[in-house]
């Protein structure tokens, strides 16, 4: 993900909107938690961050106030 980030900052992306952000609440065959997709979420907001770049996350709203 750290590659697919530094493409957009090296394109000049202002902003990254990842989807699919709630692959906890899915059948996606691996035992996935809510903690673990927060810790997700906030890696790849994070990648964004430290490129400059903002980041719009969706689909996961429950989990915004604990950020």
């Amino acid at each position: 993900m750290a590659g697919r980030r530094e493409l957009c900052r090296e394109r000049g992306f202002d902003a990254v909107e990842p989807d699919l952000l709630d692959a906890h609440l899915n059948d996606t065959g691996f035992p996935l938690t809510p903690d673990h997709q927060l810790a997700y979420n906030r890696m790849i907001a994070r990648l964004a961050h430290d490129r400059g770049m903002a980041v719009g996350l969706k689909n996961d709203l429950p989990k915004s106030p604990s950020w």
